[in-house]
């Protein structure tokens, strides 16, 4: 896909939704990584990889060239693609309604309805807050794949935000964490088992205590919260 391409539906996207529209692209190029965010119609670019380097808001008039001087190149065509084959098939999420879940609070913003490219899976809501609350709790913590280079980590925080990272070596002991996705979830049976749903409608099947499945891939409950792991460094 070329720059132009991406102008294009960018374009489209802000003129059909205005404010309402919401998306990612991840583009990379020769290794290195650029996150071009839509929110609320605005255009916000992030490095992946460099903490200094994220939300800088740029306008759409501004998209090509931005891009081009991010990966310092002039004609040449730029590829979006996948940032993770677990994860991402590149999504463009368009936000077209939000509804609260019950009263509960942090819950509040979770997006019902939305156009998307993942189809949403059949799911059964939770109704009883109570249990809705319990089950949060009980699911929160940092689940890995692994712990080595390439990995991919899971977070589940008691207040419904998620978040998905890549696992990268920061020395011989330590760990960096580099962010994915993020946003919210909670919790649903789906084909009568407990599971996520995430707003971009992920799910993450409950296999059991202490073990989620994602894409046929199990994640391994390495620990209850952030804490609990000082060998791995998450993004503030």
């Amino acid at each position: 896909m070329s720059v132009a391409e991406i102008h294009s539906i960018v374009d489209k996207l802000i003129s059909d939704f205005g404010e309402d529209a919401n998306g990612l692209f991840i583009i990379e190029y020769k290794g290195k990584a650029l996150n071009l965010e839509l929110v609320k119609g605005g255009l916000e670019m992030s490095d992946p990889s460099n903490l200094n380097y994220q939300n800088i808001s740029i306008s759409l008039e501004k998209l090509e060239q931005s891009i081009l001087d991010y990966f310092s190149i002039k004609e040449e065509e730029i590829v979006v693609r996948n940032s993770h084959v677990i994860l991402i098939e590149w999504i463009i999420a368009i936000t077209v309604g939000c509804a609260m879940v019950a009263s509960i609070l942090y819950v509040k913003d979770f997006l019902e309805s939305r156009d998307h490219f993942i189809p949403e899976p059949d799911f059964t809501e939770i109704k009883s807050q109570e249990d809705f609350r319990n089950h949060l709790s009980r699911m929160s913590g940092v689940y890995m794949t692994d712990l080595d280079v390439g990995e991919t980590v899971i977070e589940i925080h008691s207040d419904g935000r998620w978040g998905f990272y890549d696992l990268e070596k920061a020395s011989l002991r330590k760990f960096n964490c580099l962010p994915v996705e993020s946003g919210l979830c909670r919790p649903v049976i789906s084909e009568g088992q407990l599971s996520l749903m995430t707003d971009a409608f992920y799910l993450f099947k409950v296999s059991n205590a202490d073990t989620l499945v994602f894409q046929d891939r199990k994640y391994i409950r390495a620990g209850k919260s952030r804490d609990d792991l000082p060998f791995v460094a998450f993004p503030e």
